[in-house]
Parts: C-alpha cells; sequence; structure tokens
C-alpha cells in the first residue's frame, strides 16, 4: 500500500506539472500564431483584416427530402412549374428557421437545388404559348424567388441557414432577370418600329450589368465564406454571355480589374478567368409562340 501511494506522489510530482508545461507551450505557440501577420484576405472574406474572419457557417440540421414532401414541397421526379415553386415557398413558411433546406446538402440538398433552379422558365419559355404569358410567368417566377430570399434572409438573421444559400438565390435572381431581358429582346425583334419591347430588354441588360459588378463588390468585402464567394462566381461566365457584346465587354474588364486590387486577394483568379465559356445551351428559345422556327436567333453582336 505504501509503495502504491509512492507511485502516486510520484505521478503528482513529476508527470502532472510536465502536463502543465506542454499545455502552456502549445497555449504560447497557438498565440503567437494568432498574432503573426496574414496576407489579405488569407483565413477571412476577400478585403478582411487579417483579424476579421468569416463567421463559421450554421450547422446543417435540416430535413430529408421525404419530409419536405410531406410538408406540401412538390415531388422531386418530376418536372417543376412556376406554379410548383410557388407552392414550394407557401410550404417553406410553415418550417422552423432551421428546417430549411440547405445548400449542397446531404440531407436537403436536391431540394435546395430545386428551389433556386430555373429550369421551369426555360421551359416556359419555350412553349408555344403567347408572349404575354410568357412574361408573366418570369414575372411571377421572380417574384417567388424575392419570396425566396426573404425567407432564407430571416433564417439567416437567426444563424440557421448560412451565407451560402443567399448567393446561390442571388445568383438564381440574376439569371431570372437575362432570360426576362432575352424574351423582350426576342419579340422586340419583330414587334413595330414604335415598341418598346427593345428598350426594356436593353434597361434589363444593364441592370443586369450593374448589379454583377456591385454583387462581386459586395459580397467580395463582407463575411461571407471563400467558398460561397466562388461558388457565386462560377454562375457569371453564363451570365455575362446573357449581355450585348459591348457591354458584356465593359463588364469583363470591370471584374477583371478587381483581381489587381489587394481586397479581392482571394478571388484574383476566378475574376481573371471571366468571361469563362459560354453556355453550352441556347440562351433563349429559338421557336415563336405561333410554333414556327424560321425567326433567326437574337444576334447581340
Amino acid at each position: 500500500m505504501r509503495v502504491m501511494r509512492r507511485k502516486v506522489v510520484v505521478l503528482v510530482l513529476v508527470v502532472m506539472p510536465g502536463l502543465w508545461v506542454v499545455l502552456a507551450l502549445v497555449r504560447g505557440v497557438w498565440r503567437d500564431y494568432r498574432r503573426q501577420p496574414r496576407a489579405p484576405g488569407a483565413g477571412a472574406g476577400a478585403g478582411a483584416q487579417p483579424s476579421e474572419r468569416a463567421p463559421r457557417e450554421p450547422d446543417d440540421r435540416s430535413l430529408e427530402v421525404p419530409q419536405y414532401a410531406r410538408q406540401g414541397v412538390p415531388p422531386l421526379d418530376r418536372a417543376w412549374t412556376p406554379e410548383d415553386h410557388v407552392t414550394a415557398l407557401e410550404a417553406l413558411t410553415t418550417l422552423e428557421d432551421w428546417e430549411l433546406p440547405r445548400f449542397d446538402s446531404f440531407h436537403s440538398g436536391p431540394v435546395f437545388t430545386r428551389l433556386t433552379s430555373t429550369d421551369a422558365v426555360r421551359t416556359l419559355l419555350e412553349a408555344n404559348l403567347p408572349f404575354e404569358v410568357r412574361a408573366d410567368g418570369v414575372e411571377t417566377f421572380g417574384q417567388t424567388l424575392a419570396g425566396l430570399g426573404q425567407r432564407y434572409g430571416a433564417a439567416q438573421r437567426t444563424r440557421s441557414v448560412g451565407r451560402t444559400e443567399q448567393l446561390e438565390i442571388v445568383a438564381a435572381m440574376f439569371e431570372i432577370r437575362a432570360l426576362h431581358a432575352d424574351l423582350f429582346t426576342r419579340e422586340g425583334a419583330r414587334a413595330p418600329a414604335d415598341s418598346d419591347l427593345r428598350a426594356r430588354a436593353d434597361n434589363l441588360y444593364a441592370t443586369l450589368a450593374s448589379d454583377l459588378e456591385r454583387a462581386a463588390r459586395f459580397f467580395a468585402r463582407r463575411d461571407y465564406p471563400l467558398v460561397a464567394r466562388r461558388t457565386l462566381l462560377t454562375h457569371y461566365p453564363a451570365l455575362l454571355a446573357h449581355l450585348p457584346a459591348d457591354l458584356r465587354a465593359k463588364t469583363t474588364a470591370t471584374l477583371q480589374a478587381l483581381a489587381n486590387d489587394p481586397a479581392y486577394h482571394d478571388l484574383g483568379a476566378p475574376l481573371q478567368a471571366l468571361p469563362g465559356p459560354a453556355p453550352s445551351r441556347p440562351l433563349i428559345p429559338l421557336d415563336n409562340p405561333n410554333g414556327s422556327t424560321s425567326l433567326p436567333p437574337v444576334s447581340r453582336e
């Protein structure tokens, strides 16, 4: 028994102080590391000072895909219509903030992808329907996306969803604006000379170009995760391809110039790579409401 006590005393007097020394050393090394200067944008949002860090994205506590179906979200095994998107948004209003679908989530990623997909609008634009019906459908879908942004904005304020979801919704709204402008351009090409469709299309293109520049500046300088900001830029090549040639060149040059600004240090490569390859699928449908395919594709060059 005395031998056992002696061993315990030796353990306390020799081993435990050694552990405290190791912990003190680790703590000191970590403190010194935290004090080291970092390159602009390293470990934080682009444009952030060395002491600033992008906040951690909230944990994914979203539901499984079948649970959303039980809440009223339309099934994912078929194509959605714009009305299905409205139904899905109404279903999301019944959920807790932390139950909302998340981007690239193992549990709910497919639902979020469908919520922000513009395939329903593209299908509508390719349908043999009057111009007014297609235009109204695009506007309705845009309003649905705006409502989706408000729903996720409220959930973000409670730290239930992340900033990545917000950026994906922004990208979808940009694409809807581009498709809307494409529709006006196509219809304006065969409208009477006094029609304002081409002017409305030009205004939409100009607004899109301005928003692309502002989004790149705003989200790059804020505390958004780097992966989310780079993911947003992956949408830019397809969006830039919608713009008329001169506006596309001007907007691309402005975005590329940001790569030389130290504030956008960690986005330099994606910005320099713009405008990137053109999208593989048509920007706008080639058919017209009368079912004829004789109308040539819209030229923006």
